[in-house]
């Protein structure tokens, strides 16, 4: 049965990823490169569902909400929005969605004509469920790595939770972006290199019940990545427990912005994921911030600050329209 239901699974959730829906809008969506429009919030939407254990995997468990908070350009005349949704840090052991560089992030693309929203996913203390390989190579490995399954699959049920949404806040899902820092970018790299069933399949609705919440027919592909400070802890996971290979050229554009001391995620990473991305053609920029540690939101680019460097780089990346 359980062979049965992920054969199930991963067909549903190939089909959507090739018929992308582009609504609500036929068109490129329109952004100004200056803060524009005033930003309202929605907080607290629960976008899925999620166990948290005792322990690991124990019988001992409750069911959570997971939320979303959601800032919007207050513009009743836009009908075709591009997005982005952001990820905060804090290793997969803290932080939330009001963290304040997430809401800083948040404001000026939603400002600017984006649809921005924050997310919550669940964190180490609270022990979601995750598949038995991850707990065979955690115990192989050596190390506890299991945070980060529930908090990826979280991630990607919130896209796919936006694209079941999407015509209510007017996206258009062909232009999403995801990113954020630290563990936030860790996530934001696997929604954008993983394949739409990992994360997802490897749990039935037996042992996981609350992926009845997660919109399973719906996609989850992304098309930006902004990677602040940011590591591949996920995707070399999944390459790892299940032998296969999930960089290939069709994964999405990113923005790599990582300082030379960083003491808490190498900057060896940055230099894999532009070289991996260098390796099969798929385009990438790398910004290496001298002398600066984990975490440099106050850093510049090209004489801007990072977050504005950001929006600037999604617009190229998707060819948005840009209004004066």
């Amino acid at each position: 049965m359980k062979k049965i239901y992920i054969f199930i699974c991963i067909i549903l959730l190939m089909a959507c990823e090739k018929e992308e829906p582009n609504t609500p809008g036929n068109g490129i969506p329109s952004v100004y490169t200056d803060s524009t429009y005033v930003v309202k919030v929605e907080k607290g939407i629960e976008y899925a569902q999620g166990l948290v254990h005792s322990n690991w995997n124990s019988d001992t468990y409750s069911t959570k909400s997971l939320t979303l908070d959601i800032y919007e350009p207050d513009d009743a005349t836009s009908e075709n929005r591009p997005a982005i949704v952001i990820f905060h840090g804090g290793g997969f052991y803290g932080g939330n969605s009001e963290k304040e560089t997430n809401i800083e992030m948040a404001n000026h693309f939603a400002s600017r004509g984006w649809v921005a929203i924050c997310i919550n996913y669940r964190l180490h203390e609270e022990n979601g469920t995750v598949p038995q390989d991850w707990i065979d190579y955690m115990n192989v490995l050596g190390i506890n790595v299991l945070r980060i399954y529930p908090a990826t699959r979280d991630a990607k049920a919130s896209i796919r939770w936006l694209y079941a949404n999407a015509e209510k806040y007017k996206v258009n899902t062909n232009f999403i972006t995801v990113g954020g820092g630290s563990a936030g970018c860790n996530i934001s790299l696997s929604l954008g290199i993983t394949e739409p069933e990992d994360f997802t399949h490897e749990l039935t609705l037996e042992e996981d019940p609350t992926l009845a919440t997660t919109h399973l027919n719906q996609p989850s592909k992304v098309h930006t990545i902004i990677d602040f400070w940011g590591g591949l802890t996920g995707v070399d996971l999944t390459n790892a427990i299940y032998e296969v290979d999930r960089y290939d050229s069709n994964d999405p554009p990113v923005l790599i912005v990582h300082g030379t001391e960083d003491p808490t995620v190498s900057v060896d990473q940055a230099y894999k994921i532009s070289e991996t991305y260098d390796s099969l053609g798929i385009y990438n920029e790398l910004y290496l911030l001298e002398g600066r540690g984990h975490g440099p939101w106050d850093a510049t680019i090209n004489g801007v600050g990072i977050i504005e460097y950001a929006s600037e780089f999604v617009i190229n990346q998707q060819n948005l329209n840009i209004l004066d």
